[in-house]
């Protein structure tokens, strides 16, 4: 089936090195062949037919070699016997499709398709087969006998293999001595730039060494001028801080002096409020010794209404004997009733005076708690009274610098308002002329209009005497 003499052409469609289950009689292992596929054009039958060609090869054995030439005739009768389901077309391209799938599949725990290479041992048939395995059934996609390579056959693809050695041997070795009269062309120029720049860097470590020592007297004579300012600057300075050290502590003991004195203030007021406190507290406890005693005889009006109405109950049950007394019974009732009135409206205002001195005292309780966070206050102000001061100057002088920005912007301001001013009489003075002129033209609008009507009745009056005069 393979006959390289009437090759015309071939064109590589695939080439790579997968992995194949190969069997021989009972051995299993999976070996790196290079499964190839080519297209050619075979003069055999007609001057178009083409011929899809299958090697199999081992790149650590040369002598492996399995090959298949399936020409269109061929793929038919392939395509009955195996139930396929494309043309010869685009065969190619599907075998191409599955065993890429293959070689992705094999890096997996469980690959779904293998590709296998069957062999019955010497003299029998090969195989080459696409499988897809799972746990019921191993399913072959694709089966293809492949013919072992014979002496003639295997020398030529040897033969073929040396001449493509040789061709890629002799390109890298032009490649090589291109590479290499270029890198001696690189290198002799590169040493002469080397040379050339060791010669600049020689004069310019010259240039530099002359730079710096005069760049060294020069940074020496202005550090000493510099250091002669600076010592002058900082006796000046010492001497100012001097002066504002001293006129801060005067500030300071002032300011010591009269935080002393609103302490002593504060101290005094609150021991007067204290002595309130406890009058009020004095006041409380007799208004609850109050309170407890109209308790106590509310308690015992209550138990004589109650007897009362016992008697009353019993009262009824001999109301037709005894109405008179029955009346008698109930004038008294009404009356410790009023009673009775009387002194819940007095426990009333007693618990209304008790609440008012509660609420006085929580207040007062609230002003002493306050009283003492401003004592608190002001201690925290007289400790933190001396770090302000440090800030002091600094502030004085913004809100003076401000001052004086503000002074010019009031000028400023001054001259704008004035010219407004100006501006808002001229228009007053205008709005006044224009009112008095529209004022007159009223009053002259109501003279023509008194003129017209009087014209108007005249003339009505002369008609009259006209058509008098007529009849």
């Amino acid at each position: 089936k393979q006959n390289y003499s009437s090759i015309v052409s071939m064109e590589e469609l695939f080439s790579q090195d997968l992995p194949v289950l190969t069997k021989l009689s009972s051995e299993e292992r999976f070996t790196r062949i290079r499964v190839s596929v080519f297209s050619k054009n075979s003069t055999s039958s007609s001057p178009f037919s083409r011929e899809l060609v299958l090697r199999l090869t081992d790149d650590n054995d040369p002598f492996f070699l399995h090959t298949l030439a399936l020409t269109e005739e061929e793929y038919s009768d392939l395509k009955s016997q195996q139930g396929l389901l494309i043309d010869f077309t685009s065969f190619p391209q599907k075998l191409i499709e599955l065993l890429t799938l293959c070689r992705a599949q094999h890096n997996k725990d469980q690959p779904k398709f293998v590709l296998q290479l069957i062999q019955a041992g010497e003299g029998g048939r090969t195989v080459f087969e696409v499988v897809e395995t799972n746990p019921f059934k191993h399913l072959t996609h694709l089966s293809l006998r492949v013919l072992p390579g014979t002496d003639r056959t295997v020398k030529e693809y040897l033969g073929d293999c040396l001449r493509s050695y040789k061709i890629e041997n002799n390109r890298l070795a032009e490649e090589l001595a291109v590479s290499k009269d270029e890198f001696t062309r690189h290198m002799s120029a590169s040493r002469a730039a080397s040379a050339q720049q060791e010669s600049e860097l020689t004069r310019l470590k010259e240039e530099v060494r002359t730079r710096v020592s005069e760049l060294s007297l020069h940074n020496e004579q202005e550090l000493r001028t510099e250091r002669e300012e600076n010592h002058k600057k900082q006796e000046h300075f010492l001497e100012r801080l001097e002066t504002d050290k001293r006129q801060l502590q005067l500030r300071l003991q002032r300011e010591e002096t009269e935080r002393g004195e609103e302490k002593r203030d504060s101290e005094n007021r609150l021991t007067h409020m204290r002595e309130q406190v406890l009058r009020l507290e004095t006041c409380l406890e007799q208004s609850k010794k109050e309170t407890q005693t109209y308790s106590t005889r509310c308690e015992e009006l209550q138990e004589s209404l109650n007897q009362t109405r016992l008697q009353n109950m019993s009262s009824h049950t001999r109301a037709e004997d005894q109405s008179d007394e029955l009346r008698r019974l109930t004038t008294k009732l009404t009356a410790l009733e009023q009673s009775l009135v009387e002194r819940e409206q007095q426990l009333f205002r007693s618990n209304q005076s008790l609440e008012e001195l509660t609420a006085d005292r929580t207040r007062l309780e609230t002003a002493v708690q306050m009283k003492q966070v401003l004592v608190g206050k002001l201690e925290q102000a007289v400790k933190t009274a001396s770090q302000e001061v440090n800030k002091g100057n600094e502030i004085i002088q913004k809100l003076q610098q401000e001052l004086h920005n503000t002074k010019t912007r009031l000028r400023l301001k001054c001259t704008v308002t004035m010219e407004q001013e100006k501006a808002i009489a001229e228009r007053e003075i205008g709005m006044k002329r224009v009112t008095n002129e529209l004022e007159l033209m009223e009053k002259e609008s109501s003279r023509l209009k008194e003129e017209w009507k009087t014209a108007r009745s005249e003339l009505e009056q002369t008609k009259k005497e006209l058509v008098e005069c007529q009849e």
